[in-house]
């Protein structure tokens, strides 16, 4: 049980780290022009320095990026210059890596705790408790980090950073 615990402490604390790495590694690649070959009605988040909007992509040139609909006011144009980062938005997977994530570590934690009760000290057996430490670490901390995932949209793809 001690194996598995610690396998998840690991994955749970080493996804974050390797997710961070691989798209700075995308974002490296990408450029000015992964943004002229998106198709028309992409979604995007757009990181500008005044303000940041999810809209779906009218127009690109050489040196602006119009956006319509979603969060975006009609037709509203960003210039290159003024664009922090472009994303391509990933919110289902940053929420279910992040609850998986979660799951992981509050696994962990729960058997921690559990692991620490004395036998018989509430009318249940040491297993017993340790699989409800369990169970409740993993929902508590497997919202939080479905939350965090939603919110943050970590697995996001930026393909642009000015």
């Amino acid at each position: 049980m001690r194996k598995i615990v610690f396998a998840l402490l690991l994955v749970g604390l080493y996804a974050p780290t390797s997710f961070a790495t691989a798209q700075q590694s995308a974002t490296i690649a990408a450029g000015w022009a992964a943004v002229e070959a998106m198709n028309a009605g992409t979604n995007v988040h757009v990181i500008g320095k005044s303000h940041s909007t999810v809209c779906k992509v009218a127009k690109v040139d050489d040196s602006s990026l119009t956006c319509m609909g979603v969060g975006a006011a009609q037709g509203e144009v960003f210039q290159k210059a003024d664009i922090k980062r472009i994303k391509l938005p990933r919110h289902g997977a940053s929420t279910l890596t992040g609850m998986a994530i979660g799951i992981g570590v509050g696994a962990g934690v729960g058997a921690g705790i559990g692991a620490g009760q004395g036998n018989g000290t509430i009318g249940i057996t040491k297993g017993q408790a340790t699989g409800i430490f369990v169970a409740i670490g993993a929902i508590v901390f497997g919202l939080i980090g479905a939350a965090v995932g939603a919110l943050t949209d970590f697995m996001g793809t930026t393909i642009y950073k000015g």
